[in-house]
């Protein structure tokens, strides 16, 4: 069993907490000053509470859980943001089992796949007749077919995507132009195209249109449901006492994920 997934004996004695992708950019999204429905407040407030008043203080009780989607979710936005929070707590980075080779490494510095827990959500998936990895390939776009079946695709300009248009030889002045779009929330494919039009002209998209949807594909709302079965799976694996979320779905699949404001009381009783 691989040293990295089996828990070491600081980690055993610890409270072990996994938080999933969108409590994390909720949180980074209301310090940097963006508005939230009430209800949504309540729980960035409260795991706000979590963090500083109750996970910073006590670092030798308690450690936070994240894998390699947690990052690539949060991308670039919010690297600044994430690495800071590794400095001000304990934290751990966890793997994905057996559903992609991720953060378990050999020593040339290779990806290993594995986990202790064999996979097992993947194959009590599978028993089930959902097989993981293919419906996570399949939700990919297939950008070398005419016409992409991108319906329920969503779509980001970021600085990965600025980039790549770059290097395809889109002119300066169009990527100037997408520059103000760079990094504003997933939309998908109507409501993105809308904007293109509004901030390079319909002639300027209809031209590089293929090329923008290709490098500004972010997922679909079925990949999204495969990410979250990889953050049950890491949960299971680094059997986390808790999971905060503020995904609904992931709240209703994982009988120990929990919203914030549930979490709250409970950790509190822990301190």
């Amino acid at each position: 069993m691989p040293s990295s997934v089996r828990c070491s004996s600081y980690l055993c004695n610890m409270i072990k907490i996994f938080v999933d992708t969108s409590t994390w950019r909720y949180w980074f999204d209301k310090k940097a000053g963006k508005p939230f429905s009430s209800k949504l407040e309540e729980e960035i407030n409260a795991f706000n509470e979590i963090f500083n008043d109750i996970i910073c203080p006590r670092s030798q009780k308690f450690v936070l859980l994240y894998n390699n989607r947690v990052e690539s979710e949060l991308g670039k936005l919010y690297r600044l943001d994430f690495e800071e929070i590794t400095y001000r707590t304990k934290m751990k980075r966890i793997p994905i089992p057996r559903s992609l080779a991720d953060s378990l490494y050999k020593a040339d510095g290779s990806l290993l796949a594995g986990g202790k827990c064999g996979g097992s959500l993947h194959d009590k998936l599978n028993d089930c007749g959902h097989d993981h990895e293919t419906a996570l390939q399949s939700s990919l776009p297939d950008f070398s077919q005419p016409n992409p079946n991108l319906t329920n695709a969503y779509f980001k300009i970021e600085e990965y995507s600025l980039d790549k248009l770059t290097s395809e030889g889109i002119p300066d002045k169009l990527i100037e132009n997408l520059q103000q779009l760079k990094d504003r929330k997933p939309v998908k494919i109507k409501k993105f195209l809308q904007v293109l039009n509004e901030a390079i002209g319909e002639d300027q998209v209809n031209q590089y249109k293929s090329l923008i949807l290709k490098y500004g594909f972010m997922y679909t709302e079925e990949r999204r449901k495969e990410f979250d079965i990889e953050h049950l799976e890491s949960a299971l694996e680094a059997e986390a006492h808790f999971v905060i979320t503020m995904d609904k779905g992931m709240r209703h699949k994982l009988k120990n994920a929990l919203y914030p404001t549930e979490a709250l009381p409970r950790l509190r009783n822990e301190v």
